[in-house]
């Protein structure tokens, strides 16, 4: 059945569906609706695939966000594009002053102004590419299927005969079959033609034969798969999971740093830099919300377990996204091509500063050329790479932009804007300047240097943190991590806990526990660093330790050795 009616009315029962709000039938939607069907019975379109949508709602659509209003007559999705109908039935006309008006067949003098058809139309072409994230092409219809006295004259008009069908058409014809041919062939030929005014709009003197070649290298017919794409984002089916797209919106997507994906949805390939709490990994999250919403199919790589998990939950357990439409994945270099869901819509690596070195390259080349060119966002911190002695990587992110990405530059800390000796004592530690963070900031820092003081700066801690246990997280180095461990085990069993990708969006009493490295990406009101000292041995790990904090910081200098 080529073509597919996304309201799939009742054909036999047309005047009570397609109507006003007080029942009164709309004539010249129900005749377009019925021509449409007859396309079927006719067998017009038996190797193509039309997608029908009567009463397209522009405010519906998931980028509107209640604000781009707008009520599309007949919408309809193909090869050839996206193509706007504008469908006034009955008697319509334009007077001297350029006013139009609608007026009964039987009486002309009972007229009713009316909308410019030709203004609206337009005006909803520009409204859908605005809401779109594709750059497809969108093209339109004005359609007076009782009409055949209106004409197309003075300047306001004269343009618009490509994309103008009437009664006057129709009457060309007298069999029903013989109409019928006649408005499918003037909606085929629409897209062609459509095209051509497009290019012969931009300038330049071509003849018939490179502008016909032009418009379709500028617009090229739709694959079944940018089809699906589009269906899915255009009549998105939302109800299966029971998520709250309201809550989705107001809780992710129009939260923080929205602006800024407004002004990515274009690209589709994005390169986002930005330090620790820039908001690199609240903007994947919007995108990923933004994407599962409208139907698409993408995939997630980041570096650690803890990262993958907390998104993970949030995505498909806390907001009830679907998660056949998302899965999540640890990147590693060895993971083999046939371990990659390469059918996506959408890609998001997190965290890339980890695997710019690692093949990164061939992930996105895999994923370009095995899933139709989807969308890239590729989110990287350089500082955390220029701290491990990880020189080059302004080489890879240069390659990166020479491969069409947009490189977009997160330059405010939003998540420490409370608390100035937290981006102080990071941006120190960065610099190697050990000694003086200790002497400016000497209140943060506790010794331990053997077994009774590590109990009794631990229990100090615990005081310290009381009910805020769940705001809290304390990161051990990881050479220590085994000591540390051993000691919670022996006499803190009872207020720590260990914390891993199987418990992390369990809630606890406890406070938790876990490495700098493993919590790479995360972030916590308070965190609570355990190191042997501040030295460019131990650089890597306190710099990710104190940058994951949000609110208060505070470091323990535990001695390796035990008494």
């Amino acid at each position: 059945m080529p073509i597919h009616f996304i309201d799939n009315y009742a054909k036999h029962d047309l005047e009570s569906q397609i109507c006003k709000a007080d029942r009164t039938p709309l004539y010249g939607e129900i005749w377009l609706y019925q021509e449409l069907l007859k396309f079927n019975d006719n067998g017009f379109l038996r190797d193509d695939n039309w997608y029908v949508k009567h009463n397209y709602n522009l405010s519906s659509h998931p980028f509107s966000d209640g604000k781009v209003e707008g009520q599309i007559d007949y919408l309809i999705l193909s090869k050839f594009g996206i193509l706007i109908i504008e469908i006034k039935g009955g008697g319509i006309g334009v007077d001297q002053n350029d006013v139009y008006y609608s007026y009964e067949k039987k009486d002309h003098s009972h007229r009713y102004v009316a909308q410019n058809p030709f203004t609206q139309v337009k005006e909803y072409v520009h409204s859908l590419k605005s809401l779109l994230d594709t750059n497809h092409f969108i093209y339109r219809a004005v359609i007076f299927p009782h009409e055949n006295n209106f004409i197309l004259k003075g300047p306001q008009l004269s343009g618009y005969h490509y994309l103008f069908f009437s009664k006057k058409d129709l009457d060309k014809r007298d069999s029903e079959f013989g109409k019928n041919e006649l408005l499918f062939d003037f909606l085929t030929s629409l897209a062609r033609t459509s095209r051509r005014h497009i290019i012969e709009q931009l300038g330049g003197v071509l003849s018939k034969e490179r502008i016909e070649v032009k418009s379709w290298e500028r617009f090229p017919a739709l694959g079944k798969k940018d089809i699906d794409r589009l269906r899915s984002e255009l009549f998105p089916q939302q109800a299966t999971y029971g998520f709250d797209p309201n809550r989705v919106k107001n809780e992710i997507i129009l939260n923080e740093n929205y602006e800024i994906l407004k002004g990515l949805r274009k690209n589709r390939k994005t390169l986002v830099q930005g330090g620790p709490g820039t908001g690199k990994t609240v903007l994947a999250t919007k995108f990923i919300a933004e994407n599962v919403i409208k139907q698409q199919k993408g995939v997630y790589f980041c570096a650690n377990r803890l990262l993958r998990a907390k998104i993970e939950h949030l995505i498909c357990t806390e907001y009830k996204l679907d998660p056949n439409k998302i899965s999540f994945h640890i990147y590693h270099p060895e993971m083999l091509p046939k371990e990659w869901p390469l059918d996506v819509d959408f890609v998001v690596i997190d965290e890339a500063q980890e695997f710019f070195d690692k093949g990164l390259d061939k992930l996105i080349e895999n994923f370009e050329t095995k899933s139709s060119f989807p969308k890239f966002m590729v989110l990287y911190d350089p500082e955390q790479a220029i701290i491990q002695n990880f020189k080059d990587i302004d080489w890879y992110a240069d390659f990166l932009l020479e491969s069409t990405f947009v490189h977009y530059f997160f330059d405010t800390n939003w998540r420490c804007t409370q608390n100035n000796s937290v981006v102080e004592i990071a941006s120190l530690l960065k610099n190697g300047q050990y000694s003086r963070i200790q002497k400016d900031h000497s209140t943060l820092f506790l010794k331990a240097t053997n077994q009774v003081e590590k109990l009794e700066a631990v229990k100090s801690i615990i005081n310290d943190i009381g009910k805020d246990f769940y705001k809290s997280i304390i990161l051990v180095d990881s050479y220590l991590i085994h000591d540390f461990r051993t000691l919670s085990n022996d006499f803190y069993r009872q207020e720590l806990e260990e914390l891993t990708h199987t418990n992390i969006n369990i809630r606890t009493q406890k406070i938790r526990y876990t490495t700098p490295l493993k919590y790479k990406g995360l972030e916590s009101d308070h965190v609570i660093l355990i190191t042997s000292g501040l030295n460019e041995l131990t650089k890597v790990q306190a710099y990710v330790g104190i940058s994951r904090a949000i609110y208060s910081f505070r470091c323990i200098l535990w001695s390796q050795e035990t008494n």
